[in-house]
C-alpha cells in the first residue's frame, strides 16, 4: 500500500471495486475500508467537520445573498469544496475531476427519465386530464365526502403521472371554490389536495422522488417503489379514514 494519503486511497477505491464482485459477506472490503481511513501508523484520520460547516455556511449565504438563487449557492459551496479537499490534500485535482466525471455519468439516467416524467406531465395537462377527472367525480360530491373523494383522486392521478406541484396548481383552483360553494371546510380540501398530490408523487414509478432516490442508493427505481408502497397504503388508509371522519365532523 502506498506511502501517501493520496496513494493509499487510490489503491484501497480500486481493491474495494474489485471485491465487491466476489466477497459475499463484505468482510474483506470492510477491512479495506478501514485500512483506507487510517493514517500509516493505523491510526484513524481525523474528521474535520469544520470544512463540513463552512461549506453549508457557503450554499446558505451565497444563495441568501444572491436572492434565493439555489444554482448560484451550489456552485459556490462546490468550489469551496475542492479548495478544501486540496488544501487538506483529500483529494489530487485528477482525483476531483474523476470525482465530477463520476456523478455526471451517474445522474445521466435520472435526467433522461426526469424529462420524460415532465413530458407525460405536459401531455396530460394539454389533454385536460385533470378537467377530466373533476367533471367525472363532481356528481358525486357531497360536503362531507368532499375532503376524502379529493384525497383519493388526487392520489391517484398523481400516481399515474409522477406529478405535484402542477397537479396542485391545476386542482386547487377548483376545489376551493367547489367546497365554498358545498359547504365544506376549504382548508380541509386544500391538506387534501396537498396531501393525496404527495401520496401519489411519491410513489409513484417514475415520479422525480423514486427516481432521485433509487439512483442514490444504488437500487432499482421499481424495488424502490415496492418497498414503499406498503407503509404508503397503511398511511393512505389512515389519511382517509381521517379525512372521512373530519368530514363528517366539520359540515
Amino acid at each position: 500500500m502506498g506511502t501517501t494519503d493520496e496513494e493509499r486511497v487510490a489503491e484501497g477505491g480500486r481493491l474495494l471495486a474489485e471485491l465487491r464482485a466476489d466477497d459475499a459477506d463484505g468482510s474483506t472490503a470492510q477491512r479495506v475500508a478501514v485500512a483506507v481511513s487510517t493514517d500509516v501508523v493505523g491510526r484513524p484520520r481525523q474528521a474535520r467537520p469544520w470544512s463540513f460547516l463552512i461549506v453549508m455556511a457557503t450554499l446558505v449565504g451565497v444563495t441568501i445573498a444572491t436572492d434565493a438563487n439555489v444554482v448560484t449557492g451550489t456552485g459556490a459551496a462546490l468550489a469551496v469544496t475542492v479548495v478544501i479537499a486540496l488544501i487538506e490534500r483529500r483529494l489530487t485535482l485528477r482525483g476531483i475531476v474523476d470525482g465530477a466525471m463520476q456523478g455526471i455519468e451517474s445522474m445521466l439516467f435520472v435526467i433522461v427519465l426526469t424529462v420524460l416524467a415532465f413530458m407525460v406531465q405536459e401531455m396530460n395537462i394539454a389533454l385536460q386530464l385533470a378537467d377530466f377527472v373533476i367533471q367525472v367525480t363532481e356528481p358525486v360530491l357531497t360536503p362531507a365526502l368532499l375532503p376524502a373523494i379529493v384525497f383519493v383522486v388526487c392520489g391517484i392521478y398523481a400516481y399515474a403521472t409522477g406529478s405535484f406541484w402542477d397537479l396542485a396548481a391545476v386542482i386547487t383552483p377548483v376545489v376551493l371554490p367547489l367546497a365554498i360553494a358545498l359547504g365544506a371546510d376549504p382548508i380541509l380540501a386544500g391538506a387534501a389536495v396537498f396531501s393525496g398530490a404527495a401520496l401519489g408523487s411519491t410513489t409513484c414509478l417514475y415520479g422525480d422522488g423514486i427516481i432521485l432516490a433509487s439512483r442514490t442508493i444504488g437500487i432499482k427505481p421499481i424495488n424502490l417503489m415496492l418497498a414503499i408502497l406498503p407503509y404508503a397504503g397503511i398511511a393512505a388508509v389512515l389519511s382517509l379514514i381521517a379525512y372521512l371522519v373530519a368530514g363528517f365532523a366539520m359540515v
